[in-house]
């Protein structure tokens, strides 16, 4: 027993302990399951069994294909054990990557140079990773954190508390899946087109066809997930990995945070944005278009924060989950009139990409940051 709370402790305090030198973000992944201590040998174990699974798929994948969405199995088991917990996906994540990464064979058919080689499909696996880790870790989180603003002041009974909190964990998790179903697809491409290929049929078919049963799975994990969670055990279990942390962090010197000028991550965070969706991104001209407009965007977020605080306190009072529907509701309405009007069937994604910026520049409005007051999320 004392073996296994000391591997436990190592999964669920001591590494995010660690980790928050580097981000805030990150440790607080890595907590995200802490429930699981409720049951040791599943909290000792859950984290290993994920990593061995992630490293051994990103070695072998298991098909044929060069990304895991040329597998639908393989996927399922991600939203799997990842949906109960973002901390079991960071493991998935980082297996996959050491596995695929450093193992797995990724000589491209279509041209076999050194520079392709080492260089251009390297960089296009960074897009496969960063896809990955949306899925089994920041779908687990934010509808964790979304479900928690929408039910947690509710003064509900028991067991309608936990059945509303269970459907409502259920509906945000499959929601948050579906969207990356239908994103990824795109978003994936430079895998074959940086290297002068067309991607293959069979690397966005699964999602396209079979990505329903996706969201199927991120439902019932998201439910499975709260009712778990609602359990006196694991409540206790969650209080207590919290404190540990806490303790954790009181004991290290976490280094304190620069300061920078609201500018310059606005030019890094349009840089990246840029960098992944160049899968419809086809000249030079479309990608500086593109960053112009996000940068604009980020530019537009900063002067808010910092210029308008009256503004910003207004907004952050809004819930959340009120605002990202008003945004995708706005985005949507831009979207149905641009794309058909502009879009002749030709192969630029360029008015996907203009309406991908104008959404950007809507939600720089409604999720201004600034003076709302931050809360750690450390379960």
């Amino acid at each position: 027993m004392q073996n296994l709370q000391t591997f436990e402790q190592v999964w669920w305090v001591r590494i995010p302990g660690a980790l928050a030198r580097v981000s805030r973000l990150f440790s607080t992944i890595s907590t995200d399951g802490a429930y699981l201590r409720a049951w040791p040998l599943a909290a000792t174990v859950a984290p290993v069994l994920c990593l061995v699974f992630g490293f051994l798929t990103g070695w072998l994948h298991f098909s044929d294909g060069i990304v895991y969405t040329q597998t639908i199995g393989v996927m399922a088991l991600f939203v799997l054990a990842s949906g109960l917990g973002a901390g079991l996906g960071l493991w998935l994540l980082v297996g996959y990557v050491l596995g695929d990464f450093l193992l797995f064979g990724h000589s491209h058919p279509y041209d076999s140079s050194i520079f392709t080689g080492v260089v251009v499909v390297r960089l296009s696996l960074v897009i496969v990773y960063v896809l990955l880790a949306k899925l089994v870790c920041l779908v687990p989180l934010v509808s964790r954190g979304l479900r928690q603003q929408l039910v947690g002041g509710l003064k509900l009974e028991a067991p309608v508390s936990t059945i509303v909190t269970a459907v409502v964990q259920g509906l945000l998790q499959a929601a948050l899946v579906w969207v990356w179903v239908q994103a990824t697809p795109t978003l994936i491409r430079p895998v074959f087109t940086w290297v002068e290929g067309t991607p293959p049929v069979d690397a966005m078919r699964p999602l396209q066809q079979e990505g329903l049963w996706l969201v199927a799975l991120g439902f019932l994990l998201g439910v499975a997930r709260a009712i778990l969670e609602s359990l006196p055990a694991a409540q206790r279990a969650v209080q207590a990995n919290r404190v540990a942390v806490a303790r954790s962090l009181q004991a290290r010197r976490l280094p304190v945070p620069m300061r920078l000028p609201f500018w310059f991550p606005a030019i890094i965070r349009a840089l990246f944005a840029t960098f992944m969706m160049s899968g419809i991104i086809q000249t030079w001209f479309e990608a500086i278009s593109f960053f112009i407009l996000l940068l604009g965007a980020q530019l537009l977020r900063g002067v808010i924060a910092t210029q308008a605080r009256a503004f910003v306190q207004f907004i952050n009072r809004v819930p959340i989950i009120l605002r990202i529907v008003a945004g995708a509701l706005v985005s949507y309405l831009v979207a149905s009139q641009v794309i058909p009007a502009y879009w002749g069937g030709g192969s630029t994604f360029l008015p996907v990409l203009m309406t991908a910026a104008s959404s950007m520049i809507v939600f720089s409005l409604l999720l201004p940051g600034g003076t709302q007051p931050r809360k750690e999320v450390i379960a």
